[in-house]
């Protein structure tokens, strides 16, 4: 559903807010958006993303847990709330979410990073050397493929 032209206004607000890391106001006006726009996944996020600053996290995860219900596939969503998990110590958890992030794309670099912490953190040690080398292969390729560029971008 399309937010009305004053709903939007008032999301674009509590976004300037929340830039300017003023979360609690920010939360107050994506509140209001979300009393009549319940199932917003992109106010959802913001209000989730404010409330993980303000150190609310079981409230910040339940936002994500609400986008994760409407698009399961949400893999910014995913991918911060494999993070959350692995700040509150939730190693398995955020393994398991960071492993749903890697399935729909294999070569995230927050994901991947995520992983080899968890692998770390749970002292899986080759589970977390053999993430690592994927990691720097994935890096590499990415960094060949944007020096390859810049390289044709000269040339034309």
């Amino acid at each position: 559903m399309k937010r009305s032209t004053k709903f939007e206004k008032i999301y674009r607000k509590g976004q300037k807010f929340s830039r300017e890391d003023n979360d609690k106001k920010a939360i107050e006006l994506f509140d209001q958006i979300l009393v009549k726009y319940s199932t917003d996944t992109n106010v959802l996020y913001n209000k989730g993303l404010c409330l993980i600053n303000l150190e609310k996290f079981n409230e910040g995860l339940s936002c994500f847990n609400k986008i994760l219900k409407i698009d399961p596939q949400a893999i910014a969503v995913l991918n911060r709330k494999s993070e959350v998990l692995f700040s509150l110590g939730k190693f398995n958890q955020a393994l398991t979410t960071v492993e749903k992030t890697l399935k729909i794309n294999s070569t995230h670099f927050d994901a991947l990073r995520c992983k080899i912490n968890c692998l770390e953190e749970l002292k899986r040690w080759d589970d977390a050397i053999i993430g690592y080398e994927k990691f720097l292969e994935t890096w590499r390729k990415w960094y060949v493929k944007r020096i390859e560029s810049k390289k044709r971008q000269k040339i034309d």
